[in-house]
């Protein structure tokens, strides 16, 4: 794997670092074509250093969050089997001393036992490769799922997928999503990976999944969740350590319309599930808190 964002920077800003290298093999998995120069930095076609930029990083020392960049999921139970009604209430989301926070509340709204909070940047603030990363605190209690994960900004058609017995046309998963972490205490540790479509045999297509991987840690403390991604494939590291790698030129990867999934632009999102995927949740360990101290995507330029 490259040792991205290694570097002798920075070079013009302190959001600038040149891409670190000792083969070409390291720098291959970027949007420019690139070779690892003399100095031992990636260089592109002119001999330039391949830059790792900070584009967005989240500003949350205000009193609400920027409108600019973030939004909210609305509505009751949108997917998985969740529980919880997710709100745009100060009760759910707010920012308190640098941090935003998430509160899923054992509470009666609307048809739900549940209230939660999912931001996210669709429509707003979206990304084609580069380091996205976040540093996490998740609660401990049974039955959340807190995520930090990503979907794609514009999806194209509906497509009939089979995952298991069960067949539903929809735009999941044939246009992919990218789990970063998955903080699932069910699990005992985090969850990442992706999923997509893969053609059938025939027909449909099939569901597929790589995020039944588990790495620690688990939620004693803050975290550092990241994610290298590029063309050719995305690496998952926890507190700087890669933990896994998935292969995006992989052929079982179905290309929607004849596109891969993974080259395209996709929105962030961090959410903070009841039940579900997480299992049932026990109403008396309500509060749950999921905490953010930071969240930066960098690009390459």
């Amino acid at each position: 794997a490259p040792a991205c964002g290694e570097g002798k920077g920075p070079q013009s800003s302190s959001s600038s670092n040149w891409l670190k290298c000792q083969t070409d093999a390291e720098c291959s998995n970027l949007p420019v074509a690139a070779t690892c120069g003399g100095e031992g930095y990636c260089v592109d076609a002119s001999g330039a250093e391949v830059e790792l930029q900070v584009t967005l990083e989240a500003d949350f020392s205000g009193d609400v969050l920027d409108p600019a960049v973030f939004g909210f999921e609305t509505g009751f139970a949108l997917r998985n089997g969740d529980l919880e009604s997710y709100t745009d209430r100060a009760e759910n989301a707010f920012l308190e001393n640098g941090e935003l926070v998430l509160v899923a509340r054992a509470e009666a709204f609307d048809t739900a036992e549940y209230t939660s909070a999912s931001i996210e940047t669709k429509g707003k603030q979206s990304f084609r490769y580069g380091r996205i990363e976040a540093e996490l605190k998740a609660p401990a209690g049974p039955g959340v799922d807190p995520s930090f994960w990503m979907l794609p900004e514009s999806p194209g058609a509906a497509e009939r997928t089979c995952d298991g017995a069960e067949c539903s046309d929809g735009v999941w998963p044939a246009w992919g999503d990218v789990v970063i972490a998955s903080l699932r205490t069910d699990a005992g540790a985090v969850l990442g990976g992706v999923n997509y479509a893969t053609p059938g045999t025939p027909d449909p297509l099939q569901a597929h999944d790589v995020t039944k991987q588990t790495f620690e840690p688990t939620s004693d403390d803050y975290h550092a969740y990241r994610l290298d991604w590029g063309p050719e494939r995305m690496d998952w590291f926890v507190d700087g350590v890669q933990v896994k790698s998935v292969d995006l030129t992989d052929p079982a990867i179905y290309h929607p319309t004849g596109q891969n999934p993974f080259r395209r632009l996709f929105h962030l999102k961090l959410s903070l599930a009841v039940g579900g995927l997480a299992g049932a949740p026990v109403a008396d360990d309500f509060p749950q808190e999921m905490r953010v101290r930071l969240l930066r995507v960098s690009q390459y330029q």
